[in-house]
């Protein structure tokens, strides 16, 4: 540990961006306006390391645990990227074998589009004895946050948000239909499609993919804050607490959480009822602290 994993390709075509949006139904006009703009829904980007990981290793039966992930620039619908990085860490928690994936998303330029940390969960049935493996959890380094952009579209808006502010969606039903439809043809993990091969995961029925679920969530944050506030440097921090599974109404909320002068912090969830499917802390920059710095030499020399 850490293995190097070599880069492959990173979707990002207009079939991409259309699953997406098949995967939300026909409620999501934050998401359908990006994609009729020419952007690709950061939710896309979501995959990067596990779809690295797909490329190289059977992830069949597999589920997200975690994600960390940092989003720097928007993406255009076509845009040549490749996603590499590492498998750093492998450890065992209640019999199931979890890994951890560092990957870095660039441009045809060698620039970083995002980078994520992504905890798996390679069998949802328990398998093994526990304590098989060490427990290297450590040894994998979060992704660094961005620089903090010194300005865009969305800024006034995130700027005027205060402490306690919540936001609610509509539930929206998730369908065994609509699972197929985000998967699309390169169906690599069928427990998001296939009822035989999720029970025999352990599932009882097929279950949303984590991307598939955050989506929910990244559509109310589009809705509300702008389709490209999240993607100048935010910082998503993911978790997966229990399935979506087909025929499930998932609740997307999101809260402000705290605010400084640099940052705005915000508490995500997915609920299916009183029960939380997933839970998102975000912090999104608000400006460069040295554009700030700048400001103040400016306004020294104009006086």
């Amino acid at each position: 540990m850490p293995l190097r994993l070599e880069a492959v390709p990173v979707e990002t075509d207009l079939s991409r961006a259309q699953r997406t949006l098949a995967g939300l139904g026909s409620d999501c006009p934050a998401t359908k306006t990006l994609v009729d703009d020419g952007y690709l829904p950061p939710e896309a980007l979501v995959a990067g390391s596990v779809h690295l990981l797909s490329s190289h290793y059977e992830i069949a039966g597999g589920i997200y645990a975690r994600e960390q992930l940092t989003l720097l620039r928007p993406v255009r619908l076509d845009e040549q990227l490749v996603v590499s990085g590492s498998l750093a860490s492998r450890f065992v928690k209640r019999k199931r074998l979890y890994r951890q994936v560092l990957s870095t998303t660039r441009d045809r330029d060698g620039h970083t589009v995002a980078s994520s940390r992504t905890t798996s969960l390679g069998r949802f049935r328990p398998q093994g004895r526990r304590g098989a493996m060490n427990l290297d959890r450590g040894s994998a380094e979060p992704p660094p946050i961005s620089p903090r952009p010194e300005n865009h579209d969305h800024l006034p808006t995130l700027g005027s948000l205060s402490e306690g502010r919540s936001m609610t969606a509509s539930p929206r039903l998730y369908t065994l239909s609509m699972m197929q439809a985000e998967t699309g043809p390169d169906d690599r993990n069928p427990i998001h499609t296939d009822p035989a091969v999720a029970r025999a995961a352990g599932l009882a029925k097929p279950i949303a993919g984590g991307p598939h679920v955050l989506s929910s969530l990244l559509e109310l944050l589009h809705l509300e804050l702008g389709g490209h506030a999240l993607s100048h440097g935010a910082h998503l921090d993911v978790r997966w607490i229990s399935p979506v599974e087909d025929g499930d109404a998932v609740t997307a909320r999101v809260v402000v959480t705290g605010r400084s002068v640099t940052t705005l912090s915000l508490e995500g969830s997915a609920s299916v009822g009183e029960r939380l499917a997933m839970l998102a802390r975000i912090e999104i920059p608000l400006h460069d602290p040295r554009s700030r710095q700048r400001a103040e030499i400016s306004r020294e020399v104009d006086a």
